[in-house]
């Protein structure tokens, strides 16, 4: 992590970054054979927090940089559509043999809208997790499609608001969200004027993407860690999660153990040339998307409130940053570009109704007072 060592986003971001960066490099060329079907480690990231907060969009420019300069992928679209994925993934089976791409957006909110996203992105990219060995598909425009040794990554920065407008189903983790990895963040973890690019450890990481990229076959899992990843998933595994639990980790857990797996890969190509996968790779990758998926319902919960639950959050805010009162044509006034005057009214009364806020009318003025358990 050195190379981000002066930049001020979350570590976190940097880390899953890293792990996007990797698993494109990787891509299909190195596997875990399950018998009945392949691993191959690909990851879905999404780097959630709100809009200049955490600096979300250099952390992943800072990784998607080097693979650039490895000339492995490009990665990006000005605007992410159904056809385009598929026209991308014909023409890259075409051009290498393989349809392996990276979908990468460091502004999800512009790149992607919610009319694409539910009229076929969300269902292709949950299509291609698995990344089949071939599929077809026939267009009105094209023709057919070919899809050939697909792989797909992705790695999207995008705030809160945008992400539950964007993707269906976000709020409850089912469906296409329980593939994603969301990592989020509220706070920068320093704030630094003096940013340093140090060329020679860029250098050498370029060189280790582009070495990485060059190993190829089964990776073999070393038999302890085999025997702990074993005994975890036959003995532990449906213990985790509370079979009343509805904060919708179910979902995410249900593919746990493939979530290891995949991670286990990366964090191993990051270490060695060797194709093995040691205890040591295992257990931190069960650590780590086991951070990931305890932080899912607060996620959940978070994208998931109503736009009235949310005008009243910040609201109770603006009150206490006023010394408890507000006048209500000031509250107007503060939330003149997000509320109309009657939206403003049936939030203030849901306030009062919650014993949040007490209203005091004072000749024609009305003064919302913050109540004492706030």
């Amino acid at each position: 992590m050195d190379y981000t060592k002066t930049q001020e986003s979350p570590e976190i971001f940097h880390f899953w970054t890293a792990v996007s960066i990797l698993a494109t490099t990787i891509g299909r060329n190195v596997w875990i054979n399950r018998k009945k079907y392949k691993i191959y480690p690909n990851h879905y990231v999404i780097l959630l927090a709100g809009s200049s907060v955490c600096r979300k969009s250099i952390a992943a420019q800072m990784g998607t940089g080097l693979l650039k300069l490895a000339k492995i992928h490009e990665g990006g679209a000005e605007k992410i559509t159904n056809a385009a994925l598929w026209q991308w993934m014909h023409d890259e089976a075409e051009r290498t043999g393989k349809s392996e791409i990276f979908v990468f957006s460091d502004e999800l909110g512009l790149s992607l809208n919610k009319e694409e996203a539910t009229k076929g992105v969300i269902q292709t990219l949950t299509r291609f997790y698995t990344c089949p060995d071939y599929v077809k598909n026939k267009t009105k425009v094209s023709g057919i499609d070919e899809v050939r040794l697909s792989c797909i990554n992705m790695l999207a920065a995008t705030t809160p608001d945008d992400f539950v407008d964007i993707i269906p189903g976000s709020a409850t983790g089912k469906g296409f969200t329980s593939r994603l990895h969301i990592i989020y963040a509220n706070r920068a973890r320093f704030r630094s004027a003096d940013l340093e690019n140090d060329e020679e450890l860029e250098a050498r990481l370029v060189s280790d993407l582009i070495s990485i990229r060059k190993l190829k076959g089964e990776i073999k899992i070393e038999p302890d860690a085999w025997v702990w990843w074993k005994q975890w998933y036959e003995n532990e595994y449906d213990k985790e999660v509370d079979e009343g639990d509805d904060s919708g980790v179910d979902s995410f857990h249900g593919r746990k153990h493939d979530h290891v797996l995949k991670l286990s890969v990366v964090l191993s190509l990051s270490k060695r040339d060797e194709l093995i996968v040691t205890i040591d790779e295992m257990l931190n990758a069960y650590k780590i998307v086991t951070i990931v998926e305890k932080g899912l319902p607060k996620i959940y919960g978070m994208i998931g409130r109503t736009p009235s639950a949310t005008h009243g959050d910040r609201i109770l805010n603006q009150l206490k940053n006023r010394g408890g009162e507000m006048k209500r044509s000031e509250l107007t006034h503060a939330n003149w570009n997000k509320l109309s005057p009657k939206e403003l009214d049936e939030v203030m009364r849901k306030l009062i109704e919650a014993g949040d806020v007490l209203p005091d009318y004072k000749d024609k003025t009305t003064i919302y007072k913050l109540t004492k358990k706030v």
